[in-house]
Formats: structure tokens, sequence, C-alpha cells
């Protein structure tokens, strides 16, 4: 999932909505899920033109940590949002070089590493009291937090706290 809020209006966001009585679930529950830092430059379809400026100042720019929000609404609609760094910022890949030789791979190579983030329910319930964890229908990742970025999601999940 790709976004650049200085190109974009309104707020970028992605949605995952389930039943209500999908999921036992109370304030002891735990979300987690996987994200892994995309290495992209977040807006690859626009005129080439800008394309090759555009990937050009991308590339040069520090790859800093990605920070998101993490928002569960419940079946009425209160909503709870946390900073994805109140677990842990998303780090950037790493990347490094696969040859010795320049000549064999001009570009340093670098892979997607999952990192996984839990979220106790009862920091949602804390952080909105209206909100009710047994009733959770919707999971928002809101792009709210870094200006632009590319992340891949994976594995969510509800369970109980460890």
């Amino acid at each position: 999932m790709g976004w650049d809020r200085g190109r974009e209006a309104g707020e970028p966001s992605y949605e995952i909505h389930w039943p209500a009585a999908a999921f036992v679930l109370d304030e002891r529950s735990v979300l987690s899920f996987c994200l892994a830092d995309g290495n992209e430059d977040p807006t690859p379809d626009d005129d080439e033109e800008e394309v090759d400026e555009s990937e050009a100042a991308w590339k040069k720019k520090p790859r800093q940590p990605i920070d998101l929000s993490v928002e569960l609404v419940d079946a009425e609609g209160h909503g709870a949002r946390l900073p994805l760094s109140s677990f842990s910022l998303l780090q950037p890949q790493l990347e490094t070089p696969y040859f010795k030789a320049k000549l064999l791979h001009e570009k340093a190579l670098s892979e997607p590493i999952f990192q996984t983030f839990l979220f106790p329910l009862a920091r949602f319930q804390a952080a909105n009291p209206e909100f009710q964890p047994a009733a959770a229908t919707k999971l928002r990742l809101v792009f709210d937090r870094t200006e632009s970025g590319v992340v891949l999601f994976d594995k969510a999940a509800f369970g109980a706290a460890p």
C-alpha cells in the first residue's frame, strides 16, 4: 500500500471489516499484524516526465522509519487510534551490495523484512473509553504520521495476551 499525502487530498487509509460476532474479544485480547517497508516510490504511475524526477528525488532522500495510526472501530462506530510508534516504528529496508564488483550489479539490493506488531485492546479502550473491544468490527491503518511511503501488510489476527 502506497501513499503520498503531498499529492492527494484526504486521509489515506486501508480498512478491514468483519461481522460483529466473528471473534470473541475482550480488553485482554491482542491485535497482531505484520508490516514491512516496501522501499518503493509511492507514486510510480505519474506522468513519464514526473516519474523520472520524482523517483530520482525519492531515491536521494535518506530512508526514515515509517509511522502511521492503527485504528479499531466497534459496531456502534466508536473508534480508537494508537500510533504505530507506541509499539515500534516500522524500520526501513537495509540496502547492501550483493557482489563486490559494481560491474556485476550496480544497485544495492534489499528485501522486505516483516516486523510483528502487538496492540492490546485495552490500550485502544484507554485511548477512547467509549470503544468496546468485544464489539470491534473494523481495523484501519491510517497513513497520517509519515508523509509518504509504501508498506506491505500481512497476517492480521486477534489472540490472547501473552
